[in-house]
């Protein structure tokens, strides 16, 4: 059964229009081929529809028995918060499962182990007929991945896009209002507000302790999105701008427009007092701390002399862009920024007690120590 799709967004210059026709009539002709010959049934629809994150109007379907999310990263684990399981998660992104395996997520949704990447690259390039051999109820992806978006929605497979860049770079809010959509499309009341109110206690303790430290006695932060020795990406604006100033730093890279890859001799000019390292890079802070790195000289940096480079934590998803953990990663940062002013806070208590409250789950001295110490292996499949 064809779900009929139709789309708010404006006209394309008549040039786009003629390459996404031809795009359509090519896919179209896949799709009609591939679903005669598989005896493959899409799911009826449920008369509802919601308007998605890039304001299409989505007909949904009366079953959610096999969901599909596919360049939409951190999304898969938002599943769990809102449903309470992800035992129907047919496939997802390569990036998405080496972090769920290594992560809260798989112990909490082992099933995801099970769940089929193939259908799409590390590089976010759809593959259409792989991605209906999974018999998918509903689709969910990334708005500003616009390729797989026209190829979505010439599909008869229902999709829902969730934009990153929805709240210019505010990681809770982002993520609440994903938790939002999806429990809109579930049916399911919202936990976005308690989400966002455990935040906000976060922030506004957190901003109290900090208001009157002049920037002269603020540190200055660097943080590191993927790095190997060929190449080091620096974060900057977005989620980093986010993080270092809702914890009270202050950007060391802050010249930077955009994220990118720096050298070494730009990051002796920053010398930045503390360096974090995010899941997106197996790379650990021993690692740097070690002057480990072949071809790379660490040695000499404050943030490394001093002992002050930290690996992200890995909770439910890699503690770094939107995640269900987001309010654990604000007491977690402020703290290695200001150890003195939040020597009070116990954070391992507080995981226990937000793990109790979100997920229902009560953590061990073991898991703790995985979420704190996070493997290398979490950022395979990036």
């Amino acid at each position: 059964m064809k779900i009929e799709r139709r789309s708010e967004r404006t006209h394309k210059p008549f040039v786009r229009v003629v390459s996404t026709a031809f795009a359509s009539i090519v896919v179209g002709v896949i799709l009609a081929a591939f679903l005669a010959g598989s005896g493959q049934v899409l799911a009826a629809s449920s008369g509802r529809t919601i308007t998605d994150q890039n304001k299409n109007v989505v007909a949904l379907p009366d079953k959610f028995d096999r969901i599909v999310t596919s360049s939409m990263w951190p999304l898969t684990h938002m599943l769990y918060i809102v449903n309470g399981s992800a035992d129907n998660i047919a496939g997802m992104h390569p990036a998405s499962k080496s972090a769920g395996i290594n992560s809260m997520f798989g112990l909490l949704s082992p099933s995801i182990s099970k769940a089929i990447t193939d259908f799409i690259s590390p590089s976010d390039v759809l593959n259409i007929e792989e991605l209906m051999k999974l018999n998918p109820d509903i689709v969910y992806y990334r708005g500003e991945n616009t390729p797989e978006e026209e190829i979505l929605l010439k599909s008869p497979i229902p999709s829902a896009a969730f934009r990153v860049t929805i709240y210019a770079g505010d990681a809770v809010e982002t993520g609440a209002s994903w938790i939002d959509q999806l429990g809109e499309i579930a049916m399911k009341d919202t936990i976005a507000p308690r989400y966002r109110e455990r935040a906000r206690k976060s922030m506004e303790m957190i901003s109290e302790r900090v208001k009157d430290i002049p920037d002269s006695k603020k540190p200055r932060v660097m943080i590191i999105n993927r790095h190997s020795e060929k190449e080091i990406i620096v974060a900057n604006k977005s989620y980093a701008s986010y993080w270092i100033k809702q914890t009270g730093a202050l950007n060391a890279a802050e010249e930077l427009e955009a994220s990118r890859a720096v050298n070494m001799e730009e990051i002796y000019k920053w010398n930045p007092d503390i360096i974090y390292i995010t899941n997106f890079t197996p790379t650990l802070a021993e690692d740097l701390l070690k002057n480990k790195v072949n071809g790379q000289d660490w040695s000499g940096l404050s943030a490394v002399k001093n002992g002050r480079v930290y690996k992200n934590p890995l909770g439910m998803y890699r503690w770094y862009v939107p995640n269900s953990d987001a309010p654990m990663m604000l007491e977690w940062m402020a703290q290695k920024n200001y150890p003195e002013l939040f020597r009070d806070i116990d954070i391992r208590y507080e995981l226990r007690e937000y793990y109790k409250e979100f997920y229902n789950y009560g953590l061990t001295e073991e898991n703790l120590d995985m979420i704190l110490n996070p493997a290398r292996e979490g950022a395979s499949g990036v």
